[in-house]
C-alpha cells in the first residue's frame, strides 16, 4: 500500500510541475462570413482558408467589403480597415474554426478601435461592429484564449505513474496469496 501511495504522489506532483503548451490557430482553417442587418442575413461569405504566416483575408477579398482586411495569427485576429459601420443589430463577422476553438476573446488595449460586441458561441466568434466608426484608421485588435494542453511529457509521466500503481497493486495481491497459503 505503501508503494502505491508513493507511486500516486510521484504522479500527482509530476503533474503539477510539468509545463502546459497553450494551444493556437496556426493550421486550423477558419471560415470568415460577414452578417448585416442581422445574424439571419448573410451579406457576404469569404470561405475558408487556413491560418498561418500570410494575411489570410487581404482587402478586396470579402465580397462588399473592399477597405477591410483580416490577419489571423496564433492566439489574435487584426481587423484593419478604413470603415464606418452602419448601425443595425448585428453588422460584423463571424469566424468559424475547424478543429482548435477558442475558450475566450478580448479587446487587446493596443487596438485604434473596438467592436460593438464579442461573443463566442461554440467553434464560432462573432464581431459585431454595429455603428462603430474607425476616425484613426488603426486596426481592430482581438486576443484569442485557449485552455492548457497536457505536454507531451506530462502524458509520459502520468501513464509511468499509473503503470507503476498497477504493478504495486498486484505485487501486494501476489503477496497476500502466498501469505494465505503459507508458502512464505
Amino acid at each position: 500500500m505503501k508503494r502505491l501511495l508513493v507511486s500516486v504522489g510521484y504522479t500527482l506532483a509530476s503533474m503539477s510541475l510539468s509545463g502546459v503548451a497553450q494551444a493556437g490557430i496556426n493550421g486550423t482553417s477558419v471560415n470568415l462570413t460577414a452578417y448585416y442587418p442581422d445574424l439571419g442575413s448573410v451579406y457576404a461569405d469569404a470561405g475558408a482558408k487556413l491560418v498561418g504566416p500570410d494575411v489570410e483575408f487581404p482587402y478586396d477579398s470579402v465580397p462588399g467589403y473592399r477597405a477591410l482586411s483580416f490577419d489571423l495569427s496564433d492566439t489574435r485576429i487584426a481587423v484593419c480597415c478604413n470603415a464606418v459601420f452602419a448601425d443595425a443589430a448585428f453588422n460584423g463577422f463571424a469566424f468559424t474554426f475547424s478543429s482548435v476553438v477558442p475558450t475566450g476573446a478580448s479587446i487587446d488595449p493596443a487596438s485604434a478601435y473596438a467592436p460593438y460586441a464579442i461573443s463566442l458561441i461554440g467553434n464560432t466568434l462573432f464581431l459585431n461592429y454595429q455603428g462603430v466608426v474607425n476616425a484613426t484608421k488603426g486596426p481592430s485588435l482581438i486576443d484569442l484564449q485557449f485552455g492548457a494542453v497536457p505536454e507531451p511529457a506530462e502524458w509520459e509521466l502520468m501513464i509511468a505513474g499509473l503503470l507503476a500503481a498497477g504493478v504495486a497493486l498486484r505485487n501486494k495481491r501476489v503477496a497476500v496469496g502466498t501469505e494465505s497459503l503459507g508458502l512464505d
